[in-house]
């Protein structure tokens, strides 16, 4: 399901409508090395609690490849969807680890719904049914021998709930509560880009003023934007590393420092 690669220093992106300053540039790209370097010890047989959060640093990495080509391209007011989704990943991986005892099953939570909901779809046809249950039955396999009954009693009685995490965590808010570092008015304001609200008009948007549809440089806006989801593209990472043992921690405090020192 995922791949690491290494990566150049410089990615094969084609030639920007408006290109990020080198800084910014630099910054972007070597924080996707940082995460590539991290990928570099990924293992599918891997426990599901480490399967989980390299899946989750996956899509963490393309939101924020995402994030640059928007800025890039004239479309930085549409970035605020993607630090939103990347919030959700910070969820996702504090969730999974807050009780190192229970990560494996709680990843088998994460994964859970989706196989299911696919494995009784009358959309689906009888050999796509047949696969979901099939990804559904193996991440059951790949649970600790102590865990199974437990997840198999999960797929019995399951209905869907608002999160993934429930009853462990009720709501968003609540999970963070177990972060490092304060995130959850972060959190609650991207909730309106997420959602269609105002604020989409409004957050990371140097013209908010003007409603037109053509692309157009937002200079203020894109630097905060490649600032947030480098920022948080780190931090993914840095989870996954602390769960793992993977080291990096000299690569993380260097581009952290490159962080705070943007003006």
């Amino acid at each position: 399901m995922l791949r690491a690669r290494k990566t150049s220093s410089t990615l094969d992106l084609a030639v920007a409508r408006f290109p990020l300053s080198s800084e910014l540039s630099s910054l972007h790209d070597d924080v996707i090395q940082y995460s590539s370097d991290i990928h570099a010890s990924f293992d599918e047989k891997s426990p599901l609690s480490t399967y989980a959060l390299a899946n989750i640093h996956y899509t963490a990495i393309l939101c924020h490849r995402g994030v640059r080509t928007l800025c890039e391209e004239g479309w930085t007011v549409l970035s605020s969807v993607l630090i939103r989704t990347m919030l959700d990943h910070i969820v996702n991986c504090i969730a999974i680890t807050a009780v190192p005892a229970r990560a494996n099953f709680m990843a088998f939570k994460y994964f859970a719904p989706l196989p299911m909901k696919l494995a009784t779809d009358s959309v689906m046809t009888a050999t796509e049914r047949k696969d979901a249950m099939e990804l559904l039955k193996n991440f059951v396999g790949r649970l600790p021998a102590k865990d199974q009954p437990e997840a198999e009693a999960f797929i019995k009685n399951y209905k869907p709930t608002a999160y993934w995490y429930s009853p462990e965590f009720q709501r968003p808010r609540d999970v963070l509560k177990q972060a490092s570092v304060p995130l959850a008015s972060m959190y609650s304001m991207f909730s309106g880009p997420a959602h269609g609200g105002f604020s989409l008009q409004v957050l990371f948007n140097d013209h908010s003023a003007v409603q037109d549809i053509n692309p157009r440089e937002y200079p203020q806006w894109s630097k905060r934007a490649i600032e947030a989801s480098s920022r948080l593209l780190l931090e993914i990472g840095r989870a996954r590393c602390v769960w793992d043992d993977l080291g990096h921690e000299e690569e993380y405090e260097q581009l952290q420092q490159r962080i705070v020192a943007l003006k």
